[in-house]
């Protein structure tokens, strides 16, 4: 489990430092490429929009009645698998054990043999699976209608096996996704969070919900969204824009939308973000213990770390540039402190 990272409330004034993307070619750029294992249910590949989500779980009571059923152990699952070291499938009352990059795949082209009933019962019962991720991998989905759904470190999503006929929706309890949704004009797609959900009117976006995170953000990468807020509240969000979320009360800004999905291609662009930040998303990326103080927290860093490359060899990278150091104790907690000169 991820240590809570320490920060102090001192401010003040830096520069912002860029990181070298030549020192990154020059010294760690790895030729590795991951090996991806393919869990397949089935398979279609077809994308017309995009959308990355992340957002964050309020400790509230749950707005969708969908969690008070279907993710009524939630809790449980957090605990009992979030933290383990492999991801886990819940299909049909199973664990399934899968490993790191696996690429689940489901079909619709023989839906109807599978299960007739999905499309001619008004009162079949919904079938739902789960995917916990843990900290330190990712997986992705490819749903029937064409949909890609990739999933990030410290994430717990569930979704229906197969989609109504007059909508599709998933859910996430906690974590990061980004989604490539097939474009269907009849049968829109709709994330949902135990605070909001997100309606595509077709689009490209990213929503995100952590739990140690601040607020919970929707990011237009282009097309158009709504957002619905637990009281109803209802938010245009317009490409190239965030959507911070606390509660019922949000802003929206403008933004390098780079910087909310370049993860998924396994680098982090930075453009306006704090040492502190970074660090917290390498810890949850590499699932690594990392502490350091406020000073460092508030540093601004710009540019590109290459995630396909090992956490020493990014953190190599970033000390270099911000002229900092690290050091890992005999726990393997990373410390990450200023040099002395």
């Amino acid at each position: 489990m991820i240590e809570k990272i320490r920060r102090s409330n001192t401010m003040g004034q830096h520069d912002d430092i860029d990181l070298s993307w030549k020192l990154l070619n020059r010294k760690y750029i790895s030729s590795r490429r991951k090996r991806i294992q393919k869990y397949t249910i089935s398979t279609a590949v077809s994308v017309a929009a995009v959308i990355v989500v992340i957002f964050l779980v309020f400790n509230h009571t749950p707005k969708f009645v969908f969690f008070t059923s279907v993710l009524s152990n939630s809790d449980i699952f957090r605990d009992s698998l979030l933290y383990q070291k492999e991801i886990i499938l819940i299909s049909n009352g199973k664990q399934i054990e899968l490993a790191n990059g696996t690429t689940i795949e489901y079909n619709d082209n023989k839906a109807n043999e599978i299960d007739p009933e999905m499309y001619t019962s008004k009162t079949a019962e919904v079938k739902y699976d789960q995917l916990v991720v843990p900290h330190g991998r990712r997986a992705n989905i490819v749903f029937q209608d064409g949909t890609h759904m990739y999933i990030n470190s410290g994430s717990h999503v569930t979704y229906p096996t197969l989609f109504d006929r007059k909508k599709r929706e998933l859910f996430i309890y906690e974590g990061e996704i980004f989604l490539e949704v097939a474009k269907e004009i009849d049968r829109p797609f709709i994330v949902s969070t135990q605070n909001f959900s997100v309606n595509v009117l077709g689009t490209s976006f990213n929503v995100c919900t952590y739990k140690e995170d601040k607020s919970a953000q929707v990011t237009l990468v282009e097309g158009s969204v709504q957002v619905i807020l637990s009281n109803a509240n209802k938010v245009q969000v317009l490409p190239d824009q965030c959507m911070n979320i606390d509660g019922i009360e949000y802003s929206i800004k403008n933004v390098n939308v780079l910087e909310y999905m370049a993860w998924k291609d396994d680098y982090l662009y930075l453009e306006k973000q704090t040492c502190g930040n970074v660090l917290t998303r390498l810890s949850r990326y590499y699932d690594a213990k990392i502490v350091f103080d406020g000073n460092i927290s508030i540093i601004p860093v710009k540019g590109k770390l290459n995630l396909e490359n090992s956490l020493q060899e990014v953190l190599d990278v970033l000390c270099l540039s911000l002229d900092l150091k690290y050091e890992q104790d005999t726990t393997g907690l990373l410390i990450v402190s200023k040099k002395k000169h």
